[in-house]
């Protein structure tokens, strides 16, 4: 893969129904003060976030490896599936946490970035929904190495996986219409000590270290005992 590839007929359809309506009535019910996760610590609980401001406008709901109990099973099949066509698996010392994101319609956005770490870094993008069906414009757009943009709604039909190098500038251009845009999103991460991060450390309350802690001490009775631990 040199800049992008879409593989299709990986997720079935099935899962991306029962995706898109368990998950739009989750984000349309629930009032977020967290903003989006962008960089989240060993241990941390899931959580649903909600930014709005000059770089994106989103909805991103993590679940992570030591909360299988709370993890939506669906999610984590498709994630599962995503991963595979990128070589990554539970045996993996890098983990994976798992995302959904929804543009609302009409608000929904995200500026032109490139996302940090060695080239290649490929993600396993999973649309869930799908212009000119549930919404009318916007969406993802990738710039290839020569400088052309790609837009990538054209492209994509559902039960399909996007790679893409992710330090490759791209976007989501303002969504409307419909329901707007929803995406999964397998993300691999080298997780650390909450301690260890002055960053999020200056923003994290007492109670939150002290249950992350918590978290991942449950989680090592699991290993302990031989139980799974949803690392995909």
């Amino acid at each position: 893969m040199t800049d992008f590839a879409i593989i299709d007929d990986v997720i079935p359809l099935q899962l991306i129904s029962l995706m898109v309506n368990s998950w739009m009535r989750y984000f349309e019910r629930r009032q977020s003060k967290e903003r989006v996760v962008w960089s989240p610590y060993k241990g941390q609980p899931n959580s649903i976030g909600y930014t709005r401001d000059d770089f994106q406008c989103l909805y991103r709901a993590c679940q992570f490896p030591w909360n299988p109990k709370e993890n939506d099973p669906v999610l984590k099949e498709i994630c599962s599936l995503a991963n595979e066509r990128k070589g990554i698996h539970a045996s993996d010392p890098q983990q994976t946490f798992n995302t959904v994101s929804w543009y609302p319609p009409g608000s929904g956005f995200m500026r032109e970035h490139i996302d940090g770490g060695i080239s290649p870094l490929i993600h396993a993008l999973v649309p869930l929904t799908f212009r000119g069906k549930d919404y009318d414009e916007g969406g993802l757009r990738i710039k290839k190495r020569n400088g052309e943009w790609v837009d990538i709604e054209w492209l994509v039909k559902p039960g399909c996986v996007v790679l893409y190098d992710g330090t490759l500038m791209h976007e989501v251009l303002p969504v409307y219409g419909g329901i707007g845009r929803m995406q999964c999103f397998p993300l691999a991460n080298e997780f650390g000590s909450i301690e260890d991060d002055p960053r999020n450390l200056a923003h994290v309350s007492i109670g939150k270290i002290v249950k992350a802690r918590a978290l991942l001490f449950k989680d090592k009775i699991r290993t302990l005992l031989g139980r799974e631990q949803n690392y995909r």
